[in-house]
């Protein structure tokens, strides 16, 4: 029988979405409700002010709804959940792929079975604790695995789990998947002794964008070190004999083309199509860069969270004026030249401990003592604070730890939508 408790109201420090957490500004005074009805700072706002709230639904799927043990939401696309847990009958570690909509398993393997590929003459071992999925229908789900001293890559339909295509790097290298970009699957290949090392030579680091549907490389950037996949866009370090912050290089999912490359050493906090903010070590704020003019703006207070870049990525971060007490969401998105700003309101700056994490559909996602809040570019909540602590934010979506199931952290996706 699982048992399921409510979390405790204190949240864990170090949740990270992207790359970064957002740290909203500590010690603000409670005050009276601040209407959220800020003056424009540029012509967005209007737009911003009247654009539609973010309705959250019923979970579409939880941990109690799956026979996995100790089961994790490894990755959630358009219309699937990929699952990673314990098999119902003790045989090890399992992969589920789950129907979004209806929350039915579509597809079930465990490590145990031995998945046979090409025609039909080998048979290779999954290694299931890094599974990766395609957030199209179509995409395939991708998964390491090991053939003797051989490792790559194999790739499973999204649909039934059957084998698609089968990928290993060049002999005497590792590869490590670095994230599933729009059509491609990026990988960063290096000395198995390097290949999970962001220090050291950069001559003997290569980053590939494989095709999602065949498995061939359509690209390779030699150099630097793929570390994720967002909205498009690839994020990649150059490797130093230094530790710490790496030289930030932002690569075209499509071509492997360098878009952007950082001024100084940092870490990627997310970005809109042209402007990008990293996070620098020893500055109390985060850095915003306008990849087409070459601005480099300081942040003073807290540091940027964004959505990925693309579509509606959104940049947020907070600003305090520590004199006046006065604190403010800013919100920056694609091709706006300068931020929209509005007043939390105080239900936001009196929780225990707020947190901005992330942008979804044009809104923030900021984590309160309890549960979550959902702003709109005015400061608006859109709706009430939803139980729970933010495992993750998505392009439509949330993933929260509600609880526990059998001592393991119980997860619910949720869908969003946007409302008149």
């Amino acid at each position: 029988m699982r048992s399921r408790t409510r979390p405790g109201s204190a949240v864990a420090a170090g949740l990270a979405v992207l790359a970064v957490l957002a740290v909203l500004a500590t010690g603000c005074s409670a005050g009276e409700e601040v209407a959220s009805t800020a003056q424009p700072t540029s012509p967005a706002v209007a737009e911003a002010v009247a654009a539609p709230s973010v309705v959250v639904g019923e979970p579409q799927w939880t941990t109690l709804d799956s026979s996995l043990g100790a089961a994790v939401p490894a990755g959630v696309g358009e219309r699937s959940i990929l699952v990673r847990g314990d098999a119902s009958d003790g045989s090890g570690p399992a992969l589920q792929v789950v129907d979004r909509a209806t929350g039915e398993t579509r597809w079930e393997r465990t490590g145990a079975q031995p998945l046979v590929v090409g025609d039909g003459a080998d048979r290779v071992t999954l290694d299931l604790s890094d599974a990766r999925l395609g957030r199209d229908a179509g995409l395939p789900v991708i998964v390491p695995y090991a053939e003797g001293r051989r490792r790559g890559l194999v790739a499973l339909s999204q649909g039934d789990g059957t084998y698609r295509w089968r990928w290993s790097p060049p002999a005497g290298l590792a590869a490590r998947t670095a994230g599933v970009g729009s059509d491609v699957v990026v990988v960063r290949v290096a000395p198995p002794g390097r290949v999970d090392d962001p220090t050291g030579r950069p001559d003997d680091v290569s980053t590939l964008g494989l095709d999602l549907t065949t498995g061939e490389v359509r690209w390779r950037v030699d150099g630097v070190a793929g570390a994720a996949a967002t909205g498009g866009v690839v994020v990649a370090s150059v490797p130093s004999t230094a530790s710490g912050a790496q030289t930030v290089v932002l690569l075209d999912d499509a071509t492997g083309e360098e878009t952007w490359r950082s001024p100084q050493p940092g870490y990627f906090a997310g970005g809109t199509d042209d402007v990008y903010a990293l996070t620098v070590p020893g500055q109390a704020g985060a850095v915003l860069v306008d990849a087409a003019t070459e601005r480099v703006e300081q942040l003073q207070t807290g540091v940027a969270a964004g959505s990925g870049v693309g579509g509606d990525a959104l940049l947020a971060w907070v600003e305090a004026d520590h004199e006046s007490g006065a604190v403010e969401l800013a919100t920056l998105a694609s091709g706006e030249d300068r931020p929209v700003t509005a007043a939390l309101p105080a239900t936001v700056l009196t929780d225990a401990s707020p947190r901005l994490l992330g942008t979804t559909l044009g809104h923030v996602v900021v984590q309160g003592a309890d549960g979550v809040w959902l702003l709109d570019r005015a400061g608006r909540l859109a709706g009430e604070q939803v139980p729970g602590r933010l495992d993750r934010v998505l392009a439509d979506g949330l993933v929260l730890v509600t609880g526990t199931v059998d001592g393991a952290p119980a997860y619910e996706v949720l869908g969003l939508e946007t409302g008149p």
